[in-house]
């Protein structure tokens, strides 16, 4: 069987048919890598021609241009992964504030296109001060985590988790009213009271106070926040009231 390689001129035309094809998606640099290694290939093993010449250098540019490419995807990868390292909150599996606050805006800027509205739920992990105080602030760590993974199982993979500081937390809710959003912290109230956090031996029952506040196109990130937050603080005036009575 003839070498399909060497039994046929090779062309320009050709060539550029060759790297036009669609390649496997995610895989455009190793494409053109091995498109123009296949001609470069090709060419060595013939005849020397002018025109051998010139396609041979054009493969070779090609290859150049798929190895800077591969670079690129590479460096855009790290890129990526350091974004995510500086997005995420140093304890918990969620946002940090800033990350938070820009997603916010983000949604923001998506209702304003929908004409959708959306929620943020505000929670406060009570007695946080205790807990460090009476078992130190590695037992004060794991209950912020706890508060983190109920969040987590309560809400839906289109919520945005942030944690904003310390024992505070908040959740972006798109196509969700407050009510709906209140739901959510209903659930996560339950959960938290349902599993005993232990120290040591000493089982530690936690508690949340949560509060909701609707966000539109006219609105600005940090007033949603602020309005959300009054919402979570009225809830934990009528927990207190309410142990209190």
């Amino acid at each position: 069987m003839a070498d399909t390689l060497t039994a046929a001129p090779l062309s320009l035309h050709e060539l550029v048919n060759q790297l036009n094809r669609p390649p496997a998606p995610g895989h455009s640099h190793l494409h053109s890598i091995v498109v123009a290694q296949d001609w470069v290939e090709a060419l060595r093993r013939r005849q020397t021609s002018p025109e051998d010449a010139q396609l041979e250098t054009i493969a070779n540019l090609m290859d150049e241009i798929a190895r800077l490419q591969m670079k690129l995807d590479i460096s855009e990868a790290k890129r990526e992964h350091l974004e995510q390292l500086i997005d995420a909150d140093p304890l918990c599996p969620v946002l940090n504030r800033r990350a938070f606050e820009r997603e916010l805006s983000r949604a923001i800027a998506w209702s304003k296109r929908t004409k959708k509205e959306g929620s943020v739920l505000f929670l406060d992990l009570n007695g946080l001060k205790p807990i460090n105080d009476t078992y130190g602030h590695a037992v004060g760590d794991k209950a912020i985590e706890r508060m983190a993974k109920m969040l987590i199982l309560s809400c839906r993979s289109t919520d945005l988790i942030g944690r904003l500081g310390g024992d505070e937390f908040a959740v972006i809710m798109p196509d969700t009213p407050p009510s709906g959003a209140l739901v959510r912290g209903e659930r996560v109230e339950q959960l938290l009271r349902q599993v005993p956090l232990l120290a040591g031996e000493t089982p530690i029952m936690l508690s949340a106070a949560y509060g909701a506040a609707s966000y539109d196109s006219t609105d600005d990130v940090k007033d949603v926040l602020k309005r959300a937050d009054a919402a979570m603080y009225a809830h934990k005036q009528k927990m207190k009231a309410a142990r209190q009575g």
